[in-house]
């Protein structure tokens, strides 16, 4: 699994240009957030108010073309933060690696490497944009 990712700012949104198995991976623990916490108050207090509107977008992604190997997701700040999160609060909903594995199709370290990809990559993008 890539720990980097890609990330351009124009004018607020962050677009991530994830790898196949990435976007997989996003879409999947997703998937199971939202199975294993059904309630959208509970969501929003774990990752924040913009929790719906990234599972929205992450699931709406799910059937895109994916023939060029990369998907683009399209994100506010608030939904990135909420992407970070959940992939960092995600693998400490689990007790075992074994049922994590089996629910998300990814390794509890690859989420966690992908977050803090994704927060390296944001932190590089602004240091060359400048504060916004």
């Amino acid at each position: 699994m890539r720990r980097r990712v890609s990330v351009a700012r124009t004018e607020g949104v962050f677009t991530l240009s994830l790898v196949t198995s990435q976007h997989v991976m996003v879409v999947n623990s997703v998937r199971t957030f939202a199975e294993y916490v059904p309630d959208p108050v509970l969501r929003s207090l774990i990752v924040g108010p913009d929790a719906g509107d990234l599972l929205t977008v992450v699931m709406d992604s799910e059937n895109r073309d994916e023939s060029r190997n990369r998907v683009e997701l399209r994100l506010s700040a608030g939904q990135i933060h909420s992407l970070y999160v959940l992939l960092l609060w995600l693998p400490t909903a689990f007790n075992s690696e074994e049922a994590f594995f089996h629910r998300v199709g990814a390794f509890k370290e690859n989420l966690t490497n992908m977050a803090h990809g994704l927060l390296a990559a944001i932190g590089e993008d602004s240091a060359e944009v400048g504060p916004s």
